[in-house]
């Protein structure tokens, strides 16, 4: 493995799950397959009239797999591709979104974007194109990610307008809940989700979970798997969850959590939003928690986050709904198809 591959991971993992996190929770049962030749010929789906093709699913194929400990091989191939070709529609939504609102992404921001990217790896400045093609990766396809997810943060700033103004009142409210935290039992664990909405999604789902189990019971790093695939938040920060109290514990969870003891691993488990591996971390008990209560600044920030988040899932999935998306490939995509050099 090249020193380029080492460092591209956490760059492919941080792009990669801003695309998902942002379209998280949409992948709908209304979508259409049809088997048909067109993925052959190389068109895999067509989204409101404009194509995807076979050779950009691989090359993004390879891009995930790049971020992550998972051995890139026909069957664990077989299935990511139906999942990243999910993740591909979506940005096209996102940027054919941006194109009817007249948004542009302008050079400097793309610029930015990149400078971020190559402080956050240690990667000497405008290097990040050699650091990736060293390693025979798609430097293009990085770029379109890049794009969809910074039209996307524009679309969903100005969908929400006034809706993400936090007044005091709120600001109030989650100091009194941390308040009342105080006497409650709080749990710390991270998380990963591979969403399924559909029958026909939660088979691929549960192998997907299953396989990210394995990897992380041989070792594999959790964060790493977390920022490539799950459709958490937390991804963001590797899957791992604030201290949480356990009636703010989806149902799933708030059965499961307190029967671990720190460090246990859990098989992935069905939740209402897919299947879930979690890694429990720790527990406060009732009385012996010591809270600080952050400053009214941070809870603001965190407060609008959590409402820009509601808005873009809303937004995203009000896109599809609307969207005309033909895929013309199964759900069990060719493992060994390549793109042609």
């Amino acid at each position: 493995m090249t020193k380029a591959h080492e460092i591209f991971r956490p760059i492919v993992a941080q792009v990669f799950f801003f695309t998902i996190i942002l379209m998280a929770g949409i992948f709908l049962p209304a979508t259409v397959y049809s088997q048909d030749s067109s993925g052959e010929m190389g068109i895999v789906a067509v989204v409101n009239d404009e194509p995807i093709s076979l050779y950009d699913l691989v090359q993004r194929t390879d891009l995930a797999m790049a971020s992550t400990d998972i051995e890139n091989n026909a069957e664990a191939r077989s299935r990511l591709l139906p999942q990243i070709l999910q993740v591909m529609i979506n940005e096209k939504l996102q940027l054919q979104e941006a194109a009817e609102k007249e948004i542009n992404i302008s050079q400097e921001s793309i610029k930015r974007a990149q400078a971020s990217i190559e402080q956050q790896n240690n990667i000497p400045e405008g290097q990040l194109k050699q650091a990736i093609e060293a390693d025979g990766l798609h430097y293009p396809s990085l770029l379109e990610q890049i794009r969809a997810g910074l039209s996307w943060r524009l679309l969903v700033q100005r969908k929400a307008g006034s809706l993400a103004h936090i007044s005091e009142e709120e600001i109030d409210e989650v100091i009194a809940d941390l308040e009342d935290a105080r006497n409650s039992t709080q749990y710390k664990y991270a998380e990963i989700l591979i969403p399924s909405s559909s029958a026909e999604e939660d088979t691929q789902a549960k192998e997907t979970a299953q396989e990210i189990f394995d990897k992380l019971k041989e070792g594999a790093d959790f964060r790493k798997l977390a920022q490539s695939f799950s459709s958490k938040a937390s991804a963001f920060d590797g899957g791992e969850v604030p201290w949480t109290e356990e009636n703010e514990l989806e149902p799933a969870l708030k059965r499961i959590l307190p029967t671990l003891t720190p460090g246990f691993l859990t098989q992935p488990f069905q939740t209402e939003s897919g299947y879930m591996v979690v890694l429990f971390l720790d527990k406060k008990v009732a009385q012996a928690n010591n809270i600080v209560i952050p400053p009214r600044a941070d809870i603001a920030r965190r407060l609008r986050s959590q409402k820009l988040e509601q808005v873009s899932r809303k937004y995203a999935t009000d896109l599809r709904n609307r969207a005309i998306i033909d895929i013309r490939i199964g759900p069990n995509v060719t493992p060994n198809a390549q793109p042609n050099s």
